[in-house]
């Protein structure tokens, strides 16, 4: 079984995301937090193969910092794929960078997050209203 662990701040693409692993058979471990020793003892305890992490303009998953736990990471293990998640739409600059360092062999792939969090958020709420009103309906006999 293939182990991923997943460093992404955004919790509905992080949800997202770990959900879509584990149905495709990996094991997936999500970071508590963005820190770079706690993430190296994650790959490093699980052994794990890949490594996905989003890069946002904040600064504990700036860019830079995403950069320097490649580094971190890379040294103890030279085997471990790591991937990228950023949105292309308003994180621009960041997402020309990534591009360079996957050309450069400094990561393994990146995706773009087109979807804004705004909208992801939107989208959370009502579907969460939606199931209320299914479980009310459902309670009165509406739907049976």
């Amino acid at each position: 079984m293939k182990r991923v662990v997943l460093a992404i701040k955004n919790v509905l693409v992080l949800e997202a995301v770990s959900n879509a692993l584990r149905r495709k058979g990996f094991l997936v471990t999500n970071a508590s937090s963005q820190d770079a020793q706690e993430i190296l003892n994650l790959t490093d305890g699980l052994l794990a193969h890949f490594l996905i992490m989003d890069v946002l303009k904040t600064e504990e998953c700036s860019f830079d910092k995403r950069m320097d736990i490649v580094k971190l990471i890379k040294n103890q293990n030279l085997d471990i794929k790591i991937a990228f998640l950023v949105d292309n739409a308003s994180n621009e600059n960041d997402a020309y960078k990534i591009k360079r360092v996957k050309e450069e062999g400094m990561i393994d792939t990146f995706f773009y997050e087109s979807v804004p969090s705004d909208y992801l958020v939107d989208v959370r709420r009502i579907i969460v209203q939606v199931a209320e009103l299914a479980g009310v309906l459902y309670r009165v006999g509406f739907l049976a």
